[in-house]
């Protein structure tokens, strides 16, 4: 989320009360003052509006840093914001906010849809020695295995198998079909090995 999205979802690059930070701009304060003062019906003075925003180091207004429910809910939980809480749709605090600005509900639906999406897969690839016939002997077998809880199989292991190099018409074990899986497998090759290594063993 843009550090500039506050707990409630407003958007704090864009108010007036931080530009008016940012650029010293005291006819800007005085205007964000009197309009703040008939909205929340309470005495607000220009010199209270200086804020460099709600997520971001730096000055507060006095509402800002110790007053606001929501801001001081959301960090108490230590939530990035109030999309990322699971109380939301039934919060009155934040509901103050975006029932009534309809910028702030889609910045915090979206930050709930991020937080729903599941973490991509992070795969290991195992290194297993061979030990069935002379060529696996010879020949690194490279399993790989999803360390998240997602589906084990990587891009390659998706492929359709290829047919077992068994020449006794016997389904192919768990070893030779993550073998026949990989990308580097020969299989006239695998089988002229076998051959010739069950040639040297009937000799």
């Amino acid at each position: 989320m843009k550090e500039f999205i506050a707990y409630c979802g407003l958007d704090c690059e864009t108010c007036e009360a931080r530009l008016a930070t940012l650029n010293n701009d005291d006819a800007l304060r005085r205007k964000v003052a009197d309009l703040w003062t008939r909205l929340n019906h309470v005495e607000i003075t220009p010199e209270m509006i200086n804020c460099s925003g709600c997520r971001v180091a730096g000055v507060k207004t006095p509402y800002c840093e110790s007053l606001c429910p929501i801001r001081q809910c959301a960090m108490g939980k230590g939530l990035e914001t109030c999309g990322g809480c699971a109380e939301m749709a039934g919060c009155e605090k934040v509901a103050m906010v975006i029932r009534n600005n309809e910028q702030a509900r889609r910045n915090l639906e979206s930050e709930q849809a991020r937080q729903r999406r599941p973490p991509q897969a992070n795969y290991m690839f195992c290194l297993l020695a061979p030990s069935f016939c002379a060529w696996r002997r010879r020949h690194a077998v490279v399993l790989c295995v999803a360390t998240a809880p997602t589906p084990s199989f990587c891009a390659w292991r998706r492929r359709p198998r290829r047919r077992s190099v068994r020449g006794d018409g016997a389904p192919p074990s768990k070893h030779t079909s993550a073998h026949a899986a990989s990308s580097t497998f020969d299989a006239r090759s695998a089988r002229s090995r076998c051959s010739a290594h069950s040639r040297r063993r009937g000799a």
